[in-house]
């Protein structure tokens, strides 16, 4: 289990970080919770810094390191990244990004 702290961002509901298993957690708006395996600290700092969570997610974590879907108890078959964002994002306005998915500048 990784303790996460809420962040601020209209996609992303909480991140956090462990160092012992250089693991990233995200929690989407939508519910969706995805770990990232052999994230460096100094990513995870990044995102927290970062002024569009969801953005950095889709330029920086997504496509560098392994992932998998952890909350899928409810029975819900795993969705992809952008699928996640998709579905925690309003996204009247929103620009295209590198996976093909939706993402407003101002998450």
């Amino acid at each position: 289990m990784v303790e996460r702290q809420q962040v601020t961002s209209r996609a992303i509901k909480s991140v956090g970080y462990n160092a012992k298993q250089s693991w990233l957690e995200i929690e989407f708006l939508s519910g969706a919770l995805y770990r990232y395996r052999d994230v460096p600290r100094a990513v995870y700092d990044r995102l927290i810094a970062s002024p569009s969570k969801g953005r950095f997610i889709v330029r920086f974590v997504d496509s560098n390191y392994v992932s998998e879907r952890i909350d899928v108890a409810d029975g819900t078959p795993p969705e992809r990244l952008h699928e996640a964002l998709q579905m925690s994002l309003d996204v009247g306005g929103a620009a295209r990004s590198q996976t093909g998915c939706q993402i407003d500048e101002r998450d």
